[in-house]
């Protein structure tokens, strides 16, 4: 129990906690700023806009944190629910997940309004480049959080919420991409560390202009300034390109691990789907492919085994009695189908009636191969009670439209029975093509066709 508490606090709390951390650099950084450019007598403005960065502080504290967890009540109900081992309500999960794929863009926005807030605070004091300032935290504070909060999502809450992947197909979201990302790399890798070099520059000028400082005290200020946010950017650059890197990684390792089993003919992998954007599409995508591909494999063995017992329901060799022999072949064009065709002996053996059976079902399929059956089993049946050719059709084709008269399948059938003791044929062609008679002394063929409407 104590462990599941310790889970759920820390997962539900990671993004909270991670945003907190990033405020805190995004002050670290103005204090900083303010603390390499204040030289001599401190102005009243700068003491006014250090006592207004910590009130921004504050004010994401005591406003902005009760916002984000206000924000993310069902995403924690939803979580306690299930590290506990109970099943969370389906309409507070469904808004649950729809509140994790937006997450970071309400952390985008919280953070953008509390910096630009605080950008026009600095205004207002009328110390030059202070709107700059609170403009590029503002930049730098908003990007480390929304690909923190993205890492958060993917790599720990995502499999709790999307254990079968489809966050794509998640409604009322809004898509991060990849360009998206790139574009807000691009943010803080460039222009933020361009507007702060723009500041230290607005700064150093002022100071110059009303001769606060000398201009060697101004220069090795500015130098060490400079030195300082050159080591901050450039570990914020390595954290955001390991959030990035990792982000994008280790999706697109799932996918090409599926894919190499794919390769190998093993369709039971699955790629854990770890966003909405072109990844996440293409780790759904692959993930559909493999269960069709699973489906046709199992669909394929099933007809393989259907067809090897549909055709242990043919003769399985040809028969010779004496100077008759009687020799037949099906080729299947699928792998099951409706061909059929039997030899039926009598009980008398080769001294009583002997029966051939040509029959084709209407389509192809398992649903032929079904009706196949069926005929064979009534037909054989049928065929040892005795009586005419006729009399043995008629039974079996009403004994076939009571059991498939609904499907509008349909079958012809050409039956015929030789009679060794009289030396003659007899036979009944139900729809089906007639037979042919070679006559090998004239050379001749002859149709064994008969009365009826076909």
């Amino acid at each position: 129990m104590k462990k599941n508490k310790y889970q759920y606090f820390r997962i539900s709390n990671e993004i909270l906690f991670g945003n907190i951390v990033v405020n805190f650099f995004g002050n670290l950084i103005t204090d900083v700023i303010f603390s390499f450019n204040t030289t001599g007598n401190v102005p009243d403005n700068l003491i006014i806009i250090k006592h207004l960065d910590l009130l921004m502080l504050l004010i994401f504290l005591f406003v902005g944190c009760p916002i984000l967890i206000f924000y993310e009540i069902p995403v924690r109900r939803c979580l306690k629910a299930i590290i506990d081992g109970a099943e969370p309500d389906p309409k507070l999960f469904e808004t649950a997940k729809r509140r994790v794929l937006n997450q970071p863009w309400l952390i985008v926005i919280l953070n953008f309004t509390i910096w630009f807030g605080g950008a026009l605070a600095f205004w207002y004091t009328g110390s030059p480049g202070a709107p700059h300032l609170g403009f590029a935290c503002g930049i730098i504070t908003m990007v480390l959080s929304f690909f923190y909060a993205e890492h958060v999502i993917q790599h720990n809450w995502v499999k709790f919420f999307f254990p079968q992947g489809g966050l794509s197909n998640v409604k009322g979201t809004w898509r991060i991409k990849i360009s998206l990302r790139l574009m807000m790399l691009v943010l803080a890798g460039s222009v933020a560390p361009l507007l702060f070099i723009h500041i230290n520059i607005i700064e150093s000028r002022h100071l110059l202009k009303t001769k606060a400082a000398s201009m060697a005290l101004i220069l090795e200020n500015l130098q060490k300034t400079i030195a300082v946010e050159t080591v901050m950017f450039m570990g914020m650059a390595m954290a955001i390109t390991f959030l990035i890197v990792m982000n994008i990684k280790i999706p697109l390792k799932e996918i090409m691990a599926v894919l190499n089993k794919v390769r190998d003919g093993n369709f039971n992998q699955k790629a854990m789907v770890y966003s909405n954007d072109e990844i996440g599409f293409a780790g759904d995508m692959l993930n559909a492919m493999t269960r069709d591909l699973k489906e046709k494999e199992e669909m394929s063995r099933s007809l393989d085994l259907a067809k090897e017992i549909q055709q242990n329901l043919l003769p399985r060799s040809n028969i010779s009695l004496g100077r008759l022999e009687i020799a037949g072949k099906s080729i299947y064009y699928d792998q099951t189908g409706g061909d059929y065709y039997d030899f039926i002996l009598s009980d008398k053996g080769g001294n009583g009636p002997i029966s051939i059976v040509v029959a084709d079902v209407s389509g192809h399929g398992i649903s032929s191969a079904l009706l196949m059956a069926s005929i064979r089993s009534s037909l054989r049946l049928r065929a040892r009670i005795g009586g005419s050719s006729k009399q043995i059709i008629s039974d079996v084709n009403r004994q076939i439209c009571e059991d498939f008269g609904d499907s509008g399948n349909f079958i012809t059938l050409f039956y015929l029975t030789f009679h060794p003791g009289s030396n003659t044929l007899e036979w009944v062609r139900a729809g089906h093509d007639p037979g042919l008679s070679y006559d090998l002394t004239s050379g001749r063929f002859e149709k064994l066709e008969g009365d009826g409407v076909v």
